[in-house]
């Protein structure tokens, strides 16, 4: 599989409501690797009722949309994006547009 353009990645991360901060290049203009956050609830105690807070991992997916720990190697299998479906919707909006 080889690296894909940010279109790819932008598609990947809002099929999964992640939310990207920064993204990395190379001279290709193909992403190298991105930095973003996953959302989830984290539930709190507030005057003894049970709310849920929004909180974020800090994850990083490389070009492949494999994704790790922002600041570790650990890998969170969890988080990988769809790649292959992100890569057939834009193969399909550009059937459309044709």
């Amino acid at each position: 599989m080889k690296r894909q353009p940010t279109s790819v990645f932008e598609c990947a991360l809002n099929m999964c409501a992640f939310i990207p901060d920064r993204m990395y290049l190379n001279d290709q203009r193909e992403v190298k690797k991105v930095e973003g956050r996953v959302p989830y609830l984290k539930p709190i105690n507030v005057n003894g009722e049970k709310r849920n807070k929004k909180c974020y991992h800090h994850v990083r997916w490389d070009a492949f949309g494999k994704a790790f720990a922002r600041t570790t190697n650990e890998r969170l299998r969890d988080y990988d994006l769809p790649m292959q479906a992100a890569i057939e919707e834009q193969q399909s909006k550009l059937c459309e547009a044709r």
